[in-house]
Parts: structure tokens; sequence; C-alpha cells
């Protein structure tokens, strides 16, 4: 039987071979009614590209797929990540879909999102701060369609946010500076229940641990939380900071654990920065945090721009890993000086 031809698929649907073989790779600007009728004209007569054209079959598509984790505490989808991401697929023209990892779900085939057993998208981006469970990493990491992760340190084909970089250079600062009594506030902090948490928060601690030991001091970690979880109460806080050796310098790992930095030091009179610095890793700019506290926020932005683009890169060249890329975080201008130990200055 011979064999179909881009012409025949053209002269069935009544239009140019031009405009079907754009249909086909995904080019050109062919409207829905007209693509729709060559594809389907095209299944019809059996038309198959020729072998070896496998990558431009894929990218006709001109998805990506987006796949988060159904998990509520493992599913963080901020604006400004999808923004970035956004950002670098639009110049392209390629379109963003969604899907979840059901990472509570029994190891079966039918749990598995379709996109990762059908040719569904170009790339995926795997936005999943939590590890999920082995069977969907082997889906993923075994399939056709490259994929990205998004929020996970991995050895390649990964963009995540900096955080044990960002946590060894503020307290690098902080040390440069004079402080020698560092607290680290964590919003959670049962050991259980700690290592459930994001990966970043893991990383911040480890930062901030490693440069305070270098320069030979103890880590100072206030793990709050509820009781049962291990937590330790808003009271303690407050006899730390009330204390004849209380900290001079306060890093927190997110905003709510800089809120309640703030509050309890409202409530002993302590004014930041003039009696202590206040540090905050926060996913944005908090204008309510106030002036005395220097935020320092994740790269959101930036991190979805890197991870699209380097899905893009994969897309053409789908066997080569992509170097893991960590995006550095960035300090939020503050309009009153860092307080400064060695000159006694806020």
């Amino acid at each position: 039987m011979a064999k179909v031809t881009l012409q025949q698929v053209a002269d069935k649907v009544g239009v140019s071979a031009m405009t079907v073989s754009y249909v086909l790779r995904g080019g050109g600007r062919i409207g829905r009614l007209t693509r729709e009728r060559v594809l389907l004209a095209a299944t019809e007569l059996g038309y198959h590209p020729r072998p070896g054209l496998w990558s431009e079959r894929r990218r006709r598509m001109r998805c990506a797929a987006l796949l988060t984790c159904c998990d509520r505490q493992a599913n963080y989808l901020p604006p400004d990540l999808l923004c970035g991401i956004q950002q670098a697929l639009d110049p392209h023209e390629i379109v963003l879909a969604m899907g979840t990892l059901p990472i509570n779900q029994p190891s079966s085939m039918t749990a598995l999102p379709r996109v990762l057993g059908e040719d569904l998208a170009d790339g995926l981006l795997i936005n999943c701060s939590h590890p999920i469970p082995g069977h969907l990493t082997q889906a993923i990491s075994t399939g056709r369609t490259p994929a990205v992760w998004m929020n996970c340190k991995l050895d390649s084909d990964c963009v995540y946010p900096d955080d044990r970089a960002a946590a060894r250079a503020l307290t690098r600062e902080l040390l440069a500076r004079g402080h020698r009594r560092l607290l680290y506030i964590a919003d959670e902090a049962a050991p259980g229940a700690f290592a459930r948490e994001h990966a970043s928060e893991l990383e911040k601690l480890a930062g901030f641990s490693e440069e305070v030991s270098v320069a030979g001091l103890l880590p100072q970690v206030f793990q709050s939380g509820r009781a049962e979880a291990g937590g330790e109460s808003p009271e303690r806080l407050r006899a730390l900071l009330a204390s004849p050796g209380r900290p001079t310098a306060l890093v927190a790992n997110n905003a709510s654990a800089a809120r309640l930095a703030v509050a309890t030091c409202e409530l002993l009179g302590l004014h930041a920065p003039a009696d202590l610095a206040i540090h905050a890793f926060t996913l944005w700019s908090d204008g309510q945090m106030g002036h005395g506290v220097q935020q320092h926020t994740a790269p959101l932005l930036e991190m979805g721009r890197r991870a699209a683009e380097m899905l893009l890169a994969k897309v053409e060249r789908p066997g080569v890993k992509q170097a893991a890329l960590g995006v550095p975080y960035v300090a939020v201008k503050q309009e009153k000086p860092l307080r400064c130990m060695a000159a006694g200055v806020g």
C-alpha cells in the first residue's frame, strides 16, 4: 500500500500542502477549525510523518503541562511563579496546561495523570516541594516527555530557590557585623513535622547552622508550634528575648515566624533595628511587617522563568540533562540601616 503524502491530506481538506505541514509541525497561524480538519484528515487517511521526526511531532502541540501535588500541604503555587513561567512561554506561543500528582494514592497506573502516559504535552514542569512516591518519580523520569522540577533540589533538570546559600550569606553578614548571639526562629519545629515541611525550611536551617558552627558558636533555634507537635511556647520566646544575654539578631524562616518575633519584641518594648536586628525569609515583600524587619524574598518570578526556559531547552534536546539551577534570594530595600554591633548603631 502506497504511503500517504502531505499533498493527499491537503487535497482532502482543500488546503495547501504547506498548510498541512504547518499544522502537523505546530507552526504558522492556522485557524482552529482548519487545524482540526487537517488533523482529522491525517488520521482518517493514516498519514504518518517519516521516522526520526518524533521531536517535531511533539512540538506541534505547543503545550507545556504544569503538575502540582494534590495534597494541600505539599501544593503551593504562588502567582509570581506562574507569571514567570508564562513570561517565558508566551514568546514561543506555548500554552500552559494544569494537572495534579496523586501523591496519596496507591502505586497503580490508574492513579497516574494522563499526561504521563500519553503524548499530551511537549514538556512537564513538576512543582512539588515535598517528597513524592517512587512510582510517580519513576514514571516521570522514564517517560518520553521531558520534565523539569521546581522547588526541588536534584542533581539535574531542576530549578529551586537557593535557600541554603541565602541563609549562609545572611548569617555570615550578621557575624561580620559583630553579632554573636543569633537566634533562628522556625515556624514549625517538631522533628517529625519539621522534616515533612517544605525542603526550603530544612535548607535554610542548615545554612544558618553551618555558618554559626564555622564561627565557633552553638546554633540557637526556637521552634514555634503546637506543644503536642514538639513546638515551644510564645512564653519561652519572650523569656529568651527578655534575658540579660538575649539574642542581638533574629533570623525568621518565614513571614509567620517574623510576625511572632515582631509581636514578642513589641510586648517587651524592644524595637528593630535599634535594639536587635530582625531578618525574615519571605515569599514576597510584606509591607505590614514594618520597616524594622529586613526581608529576603524568594525569587519566585525568576524561578518560574528559569524553569520554563530550562524546559524549552529540554524539549529541543530531550536526552541532554540540564544543570541544576539555584536562584538567589532578593533583599528588599530597607529605609533604615541594618544594626551593626561593631559600631553600636541602629
